[in-house]
């Protein structure tokens, strides 16, 4: 089984970082929280472990595939303001990537469209830790492959 993982997030780099190790997690609405006071944003998500696969047959030719996901904590301190656009309720929500505009400072939660979170950030300061939870749940989403 694969280690937790923990990425400080002090620059746009170890941003990119963060952003490819949560490429198709899921996370619920729920989960989203900002603190306007302390300036404080926090996302709990599962994110998938591609080296952790399992392999089912489904039907004749076809195969059921499983990766393991770990739930993780995303923070962002240093956080001016939080947008959180809920557009239609869903179970869980799917994160495709973090991108970062340098010049307005405005950090965008690529989606599949049905939420929309963007963060103004004073600084780049976070971090993406591993909480130690690790699941074979596939959150509603099916891939299924052909055998070899």
């Amino acid at each position: 089984m694969s280690t937790n993982l923990t990425v400080l997030i002090q620059n746009e780099s170890s941003l990119e970082q963060a952003s490819k190790q949560l490429h198709d997690a899921v996370f619920k609405q729920e989960s989203v929280s900002f603190d306007a006071h302390s300036g404080i944003f926090r996302l709990r998500l599962w994110r998938e472990v591609p080296t952790e696969v399992k392999r089912e047959r489904a039907f004749h030719w076809l195969t059921r595939v499983k990766v393991l996901r770990k739930e993780c904590e995303l923070t962002f301190n240093d956080v001016g303001s939080a947008e959180i656009e809920v557009r239609d309720r869903l179970e869980y929500y799917s994160l495709f990537r973090l991108s970062y505009d340098t010049s307005a400072r405005r950090l965008a939660f690529e989606t599949e469209g049905a939420v929309g979170i963007t963060l103004a950030l004073e600084s780049i300061r976070g971090t993406l830790a591993d909480t130690g939870e690790t699941t074979w749940d596939q959150f509603g989403y099916h891939t299924v492959a052909f055998r070899w």
